[in-house]
């Protein structure tokens, strides 16, 4: 018996539903884990932000950084890239910001990552739109003790003005 006789013998439509069934199952799988990379993403993003700009509107003289998170770090990096790695995570249909909108906002000089580390592992990324706020960039880790900011300018519709 050939292979083409083995195949032959094979009925054709229950290898063709099963197929279509695991390509849809592969997809479906692959949105869901998208949707929730990217809406934990977002919900990171908009934590920031939004302590961003309470620090800005009181004024801060010390807004701690761990107060705008939920997981367990030791220390921040701050980059402000001028661009992105095109394999980084695009988010469809709003869930967060595509790798277009990335990459428009590393060109402009706007975005800013917060890269938060945990025993030498990177935990969280949060990207971060500078035009709520800016963050002077040190070539060093800021432990998360010390990363603890003043709020400086005045703020003005979520932005800082010198």
């Amino acid at each position: 018996m050939s292979i083409r006789d083995a195949l032959g013998a094979v009925p054709a439509k229950p290898i063709i539903l099963t197929v279509v069934l695991f390509t849809a199952v592969a997809a479906a799988w692959h949105g869901w884990t998208l949707k929730t990379v990217c809406t934990h993403r977002a919900e990171l993003t908009a934590s920031l932000q939004g302590w961003a700009s309470a620090a800005l509107q009181r004024r801060a003289a010390n807004a701690a950084l761990a107060t705008a998170t939920n997981f367990e770090w030791d220390e921040v990096r701050i980059a402000h890239p001028k661009e992105i790695d095109p394999r980084s995570q695009n988010c469809p249909f709003d869930w967060h910001w595509s790798n277009e909108k990335l990459s428009a906002l590393a060109k402009s000089g706007n975005l800013t990552l917060f890269g938060f580390v945990k025993d030498g592992s990177i935990v969280e990324i949060v990207d971060f739109d500078r035009e709520n706020a800016q963050f002077d960039v040190t070539t060093k880790p800021i432990s998360r003790e010390s990363a603890v900011f003043r709020a400086s300018g005045r703020a003005k519709l979520g932005k800082t003005v010198p």
